[in-house]
């Protein structure tokens, strides 16, 4: 029988697994409305195209959801809490996913092929990518008689090394799109950016940077500061910042959905209405609803003696 602590670990790794998934097609995302191609798709393709990093955004933010809710609202524990909210936001996360797979084969076949077809083989495509994904559920045992459901303490070892799997969890993206973000500005597409999308998108790469200084120095103090120990302060500091490293990536991907908005035609409001939204989607997730949580835990636990002696 899998202990609830294992299984959170293995937990993380498969989120990993998607989330690298997921970063890397934002990353191609954002890139392809600065090639020449993008402005002469149909404004159907473009629209799709904004639609699908939008998605990507929504995955994203539920994946890294768990890395701030271990850290924020279980105060790094392996539970069975932690253990539900890994499955539910692996299976958020996939549903905008396989969507966003459908919008991109659509936009690539379009031209090629023609709307109805491309539209039919994407269809599939997310089609196929949903049974697989979530086929699994229906394989799942009717009772929960065959798995440990009981918390244990967790060492000071398995807590640091639970936040040195979060920055790899949230790192590949920061690293990444900078590249995406630094090759626009090679692209004939920059050069007719508005001037707003612009000044935006510099913004995001500044903000990419800052995330992944943040989420390297984790691994750098663990390794430098402490010499690989497992200390208590190792614990502290690698989880201020990871934790600080997620806002600037959170206001990054805003300022991408606002230059991608800018870019199918979208008007200034607008664009700015949803890169406002995703900023303040990821902020209530990362932060407020794990804070939210542990608040109420806190609250819980000081009303108990009293309603017990009453």
């Amino acid at each position: 029988m899998t202990r609830v602590k294992d299984r959170v670990k293995q937990g993380l790794d498969e989120i990993r697994t998607v989330v690298l998934g997921v970063q890397i097609l934002l990353g191609f995302q954002y890139e392809a409305v600065f090639q020449p191609g993008f402005q002469r798709s149909s404004l159907l393709a473009r629209q799709l195209e904004a639609v699908g990093l939008g998605l990507l955004a929504v995955s994203l933010i539920a994946l890294i959801t768990a890395i701030a809710f271990n850290r924020l609202a279980e105060g790094g524990g392996m539970t069975a809490r932690q253990e539900d909210l890994n499955e539910a936001v692996v299976a958020v996360a996939l549903a905008p996913f396989a969507a966003t797979l459908a919008f991109d084969v659509f936009v690539a076949l379009e031209r090629e092929l023609g709307r109805m077809l491309a539209a039919a083989i994407g269809t599939l495509l997310a089609a196929v990518a949903l049974a697989f994904w979530y086929g699994g559920a229906v394989l799942r045992p009717k009772s929960g008689a065959t798995s440990d459901r009981k918390d244990e303490p967790v060492s000071l070892k398995d807590r640091i090394g639970a936040l040195l799997t979060a920055s790899r969890i949230v790192l590949p993206g920061a690293q990444a799109l900078p590249g995406f973000q630094l090759a626009a500005y090679l692209t004939d597409g920059y050069q007719r950016t508005p001037f707003d999308a612009r000044i935006a998108h510099a913004a995001g790469l500044v903000l990419l940077i800052v995330a992944m200084i943040l989420l390297v120095a984790p691994a750098a103090f663990h390794r430098l500061a402490e010499r690989g120990e497992d200390t208590p302060r190792a614990e502290r500091v690698c989880a201020i910042l990871v934790l600080a490293g997620m806002a600037p990536l959170g206001l990054a991907i805003s300022a991408d959905l606002y230059v991608v908005c800018r870019l199918v035609d979208a008007t200034r409001p607008a664009a700015l209405a949803a890169a406002a939204c995703a900023a303040l989607v990821s902020g209530a997730a990362w932060y407020v609803f794990p804070l939210s949580i542990r608040a109420t835990r806190v609250r819980d636990r000081r009303r108990r003696p009293g309603e017990s002696a009453a």
